[in-house]
């Protein structure tokens, strides 16, 4: 697929989305369309086009939790044109011209220091949460998430936001973890820090130390409950989860206080193909009663046979002190009509591996470790 016939794919997935959005619910589709509207206006007349966000060049991907109804999704910012590290600045006048105060505070005020002189492969995106109240004359504002990508190597400004959020003690259960994105909400003094693993391997012991690290120890055990309720491709560990490229986040208030720990992993890392991960996404859901909104008619090109590859994006499992456990999955709007593979051009490998995206693809393909440097919804634990 050439990178023009991707892009008006990607777009026509979310011309799509809009038209079911608004049919569900008008109130939500006009909203939609306004911050949509936003963010493609601010590539300051480039197209809106995918980059690092999602594998088929869509610029925004929608996330469906079990833990919320609300329409979720996060979407690339600025455009091509636009340097990775001037996009937390589009952001920026993006907040003020959806109507957030230009004197908003929060840690998130802090991200601009950690992106400075650094080499950056995306620089940021933005996450919109409409809170889902058909019929409301008057629903809850939108509200906003900013994503932030660290730089690799050594950082003294993420270091010391780091410790003032998890403490000095180092990650000791997953010594090779590497810090990639951070997460926040304008206003809000808590962040998210979302780490690569570094190791397709698991164990429980592992994972349990890992939620020690903010006093959820004692959750490792639902924890890996709500990563069996899937069938996964890979098959079953009895000491461990089944192999994948692995990423995992703290959601914390300073000191470490309401912690929330997320497991992450590429869908298809975990379960194959697209209509096989719809399956399981539906069939999960079903058994336990649980309502993921749009997700059924938003993804229902997906299963067809041959349907493609690349829309299904993260699949996350969290776990909190003061949250019910719960999972959640991100898939970028497939169009009604696509060819039946997603690009392999070295382009679109190169993408990917800036992008770190957690794992390959449809087959059976294993991206090095380093190509773990995306986690949004993402991406997106969007509770904060």
């Amino acid at each position: 697929m050439t990178s023009l016939a991707a892009a008006r794919q990607a777009h026509a997935g979310v011309q799509r989305a809009r038209a079911i959005i608004a049919a569900r619910d008008p109130g939500a589709g006009r909203e939609f369309a306004r911050v949509t509207g936003a963010a493609a206006a601010a590539c300051g007349g480039g197209a809106w086009v995918g980059d690092c966000l999602n594998q088929n060049e869509a610029p925004l991907e929608f996330s469906f939790s079990t833990a919320c109804r609300d329409l979720r999704y996060t979407m690339e910012v600025g455009g091509r044109a636009s340097a990775p590290g001037s996009r937390l600045a589009i952001v920026d006048a993006l907040l003020t011209e959806l109507g957030l105060d230009a004197d908003w505070d929060g840690v998130a005020r802090s991200f601009p220091a950690l992106q400075r002189h650094a080499t950056l492969a995306w620089g940021a995106w933005l996450a919109a949460r409409q809170p889902r109240a058909p019929g409301q004359r008057k629903p809850e504002p939108t509200r906003y998430k900013i994503y932030a990508e660290v730089p690799a190597g050594p950082h003294d400004a993420a270091m010391t936001l780091l410790r003032q959020y998890l403490g000095p003690a180092p990650l000791a259960a997953a010594p090779h973890a590497q810090l990639v994105m951070l997460g926040a909400a304008p206003g809000s003094q808590r962040c998210e820090f979302y780490f690569e693993l570094g190791s397709r391997e698991l164990s429980f012991d592992c994972l349990r130390e890992l939620l020690a690290h903010v006093g959820l120890a004692h959750l490792r055990d639902e924890l890996a409950a709500l990563v069996g309720r899937f069938d996964f491709r890979r098959g079953r560990s009895a000491d461990g989860l089944p192999q994948a490229q692995y990423g995992f986040s703290y959601s914390v208030l300073p000191d470490g206080r309401e912690a929330e720990f997320s497991l992450l992993a590429f869908a298809a890392d975990l379960a194959g193909g697209e209509a096989w991960v719809r399956q399981q996404v539906l069939a999960v859901a079903g058994q336990r009663g649980l309502d993921l909104g749009l997700y059924d008619a938003l993804s229902a090109p997906l299963a067809r046979p041959h349907a493609g590859a690349g829309f299904h994006n993260m699949i996350t499992f969290s776990v909190g002190e003061r949250a019910p456990p719960g999972w959640q999955i991100s898939v970028s709007p497939p169009p009604d009509v696509h060819v039946s593979q997603a690009p392999a051009s070295a382009q679109a490998s190169h993408r990917m591996a800036r992008a770190a995206k957690l794992a390959g693809r449809q087959c059976d393909t294993s991206l090095p470790v380093r190509a773990a440097r995306h986690f949004p919804q993402s991406v997106l634990n969007q509770r904060s």
